[in-house]
C-alpha cells in the first residue's frame, strides 16, 4: 500500500530524486521518509508543498490530519 506521501508525490508527477533535492536529502533518506511519513518534519512538509500541486497538498493535509486525530 502506498503512503500518503507517495500518493502526493505521484499525483504531482515528481520523482523521488526531485523531492530529495527539494529537501536537500539523498534519495535513500527521502525514501525512508516517504515510506514513513510520520518522520517528516513540518519544515520538510512546507518545503515539499512548494513543489506540489493543489491536489497533492490536499493529500498531505489529510495524511497529517489522520495521523493526529
Amino acid at each position: 500500500m502506498k503512503s500518503w506521501m507517495q500518493q502526493a508525490r505521484e499525483t504531482t508527477g515528481l520523482t523521488t530524486i526531485e523531492c530529495a533535492k527539494a529537501l536537500l536529502l539523498s534519495e535513500k533518506d527521502y525514501l525512508i521518509r516517504e515510506n514513513n511519513p510520520g518522520m517528516l518534519t513540518i519544515d520538510e512538509l512546507v518545503a515539499l508543498s512548494f513543489e506540489l500541486n493543489d491536489e497533492s497538498r490536499r493529500i498531505i493535509v489529510e495524511g497529517v490530519r489522520s495521523a493526529i486525530l
